[in-house]
C-alpha cells in the first residue's frame, strides 16, 4: 500500500513538473505583436504660408525622417516625374501638388539592429495644407508596420501640426509581459514623434523670415 502511494505521489510530481515545464517553455518562447498608435498635436507661432515655404523650399520636409538618433534618410526618389517641392505655381490660387515617391531609410533600434528599409511616401501640398504619409513597404524582420502621418495647416495666425505614428512590432514577449512590450513600443513611437516635432520647430526658427 505504501509502495502504491509512493508511486502515485511520484506520478503526480512528474506530471506537475511536465505541466510547469510546458508553461515555462511556452512563456519564454512566446511572441507578441505590439500594435501601437501614438498621436500628438502642437503649434508654431508662424503663419502657415511661411511655414509651408520653409518646408518646401528647403530640405526640412525630407529631413523630418532624420529626426532622432535612430533613423537616417539614404535616398529619396519621386515616381513618374522629376518632382521638386520648390516649383510651386503662384498664378493659380487653387493649385494642388500630389506626389508619390520612395524613401530608403537606415533605422537602428533594439528590435531591428541596423537595417536599410524601403518606405513609400505620399505628399499633398495646397496653399492651406501639407499632408505627408510615409508607410513601410513590406515587413522587415520584427518590424511589421510603420506609418507616420504629418498634417500641417493654418490655425489663425499660427500653424497647427498633427502627427500620428503607427508601429507594429513582433516582440519576443511572453504572455505575462505583453503590457511591457506595448509600453516599450509606445515609448519608442512617442520619442520618434517628439524628435520630429523638435526638428520641425528648429527648421521653422532656422529659416524664420527668409521666405
Amino acid at each position: 500500500m505504501k509502495r502504491k502511494r509512493t508511486c502515485w505521489i511520484l506520478f503526480i510530481v512528474a506530471a506537475s513538473a511536465l505541466v510547469v515545464g510546458t508553461l515555462i517553455w511556452t512563456a519564454l518562447g512566446g511572441h507578441y505583436v505590439a500594435d501601437v498608435t501614438v498621436k500628438r498635436t502642437f503649434s508654431i507661432a508662424m503663419p502657415f504660408t511661411s511655414l509651408r515655404k520653409i518646408m518646401v523650399r528647403t530640405d526640412a520636409a525630407k529631413q523630418i525622417m532624420n529626426a532622432g538618433a535612430n533613423s537616417t534618410v539614404i535616398s529619396q526618389k519621386w515616381d513618374g516625374h522629376n518632382f521638386k517641392l520648390d516649383r510651386l505655381s503662384i498664378r493659380n490660387p487653387e493649385w494642388r501638388i500630389d506626389a508619390t515617391g520612395n524613401l530608403k531609410v537606415r533605422i537602428q533600434n533594439h528590435y531591428l539592429g541596423s537595417k536599410i528599409i524601403d518606405f513609400s511616401q505620399n505628399v499633398t501640398i495646397t496653399p492651406d495644407q501639407i499632408d505627408s504619409i510615409v508607410n513601410l513597404k513590406k515587413p522587415e524582420g520584427q518590424l511589421l508596420g510603420y506609418k507616420v502621418t504629418i498634417e500641417m495647416s493654418a490655425d489663425g495666425s499660427t500653424s497647427l501640426i498633427n502627427q500620428s505614428l503607427n508601429l507594429k512590432i513582433d516582440t519576443p514577449a511572453p504572455w505575462f509581459a505583453h503590457w511591457f512590450a506595448r509600453k516599450r513600443v509606445r515609448l519608442a513611437a512617442r520619442k520618434t514623434l517628439l524628435a520630429q516635432e523638435k526638428h520641425i520647430k528648429d527648421a521653422a526658427e532656422k529659416h524664420r523670415g527668409e521666405f
